[in-house]
């Protein structure tokens, strides 16, 4: 087994600068670091995380609070930040946001370093989590605004903009009359999505009298109920719905009914989910970068923990309009 000593022989540097490396100093050169991370991987060396933490007072593990840990659609997210945690040699440990005594008895047990908490709307037994983490001085990092207007450090995807280029390319298609359906009237990401539409749709002369709301929960089961409650008559020839999830249960619907897509009614949806693609016909949406925000939340929070005052206290990372055959483009 590959010891310290080794990874400094091989790499070239003292053995106190292999360890100021392991232990993520950060007055170690970028080159440096590099250079003996390739020397450990070399040599296999696996530094021992229990010593570390020891050493260091740090437990080298990060909570990530999630609406729904079974959800695929986190999938990605996931996956950007265990590729920054396995890099640091970090631990994840994945929770339920709607589990607050689970996540409180990680600060209790004093078992994490930070939190990482992905959120959509406000709860009071969340409030008051955030509020013991402030109390015991952990580090938190909120995907999504941070609630009541907190000023706790946030990765922001664009949600008014992403919206805002569906709007245009709505307009640009000559849509007369539009079906917009919403998430729940508390989601944050819903009404920035919902801003950002009718903010972008005013903006083409749009009238806002044809554009009609229906509030759903980003469920397809409650988006197809809207749709046979809507679209049975044919009075709307564009549908705009504020997550894929809801567009898929739009697009089932009218498949089931033979309303052809996007011959009689386009639909178009938001996050550019895994399934987007595949669905039939293929649906017009709105990426999210989910993998580059799990990176960088995991990035910043480890900055937070090692008090780089480097952090950025909000990133905002940019969304992308993705044209698929769901939408038809109509010439003016």
């Amino acid at each position: 087994m590959a010891r310290l000593d080794d990874v400094a022989e091989d790499s070239g540097f003292s053995r106190a600068t292999v360890s100021r490396v392991i232990n993520e100093e950060h007055l170690v050169k970028a080159e440096t670091v590099k250079k003996i991370k390739a020397s450990m991987e070399k040599l296999g060396y696996k530094p021992n995380l229990m010593a570390r933490a020891l050493s260091s007072g740090k437990k080298n593990a990060i909570a990530v609070l999630l609406p729904d840990v079974t959800a695929l659609y986190y999938s990605n997210l996931l996956r950007g930040i265990t590729d920054v945690s396995q890099e640091v040699y970090y631990h994840t440990i994945v929770k339920s946001i709607l589990k607050t005594d689970l996540a409180e008895d990680l600060v209790d047990s004093k078992m994490v370093d930070g939190f990482i908490i992905r959120h959509s709307s406000s709860i009071e037994k969340i409030d008051l989590l955030i509020k013991k983490l402030e109390r015991n001085s952990i580090p938190v990092i909120f995907i999504g605004r941070p609630f009541n207007n907190s000023k706790s450090p946030s990765i922001i995807v664009d949600n008014v903009g992403g919206a805002r280029k569906m709007a245009h390319y709505f307009a640009g298609n000559n849509y007369e009359r539009i079906l917009f359906i919403t998430g729940r009237k508390d989601n944050i990401d819903s009404n920035d999505r919902k801003y950002g539409f009718k903010m972008g749709l005013s903006e083409q002369g749009f009238d806002l009298k044809n554009l009609v709301e229906a509030e759903g929960d980003f469920s397809k089961e409650k988006a197809y109920q809207i749709a046979k409650d809507y679209l049975v008559n044919k009075e709307f020839d564009a549908v705009f719905a504020a997550n894929d999830n809801s567009a898929m249960g739009v697009l089932h619907y009218l498949n089931e009914n033979n309303i052809k897509v996007p011959e009689e009614v386009s639909v178009a949806g938001f996050d550019d989910a895994f399934f987007a693609e595949y669905l039939w016909p293929p649906l017009t949406t709105v990426r999210q970068p989910m993998y580059e925000i799990g990176r960088v939340a995991m990035n910043n929070i480890l900055m937070m923990i090692n008090k780089d005052t480097s952090a950025t206290n909000e990133v905002i990372l940019p969304t992308e309009l993705i044209i698929r055959k769901s939408c038809k483009y109509k010439s003016s």
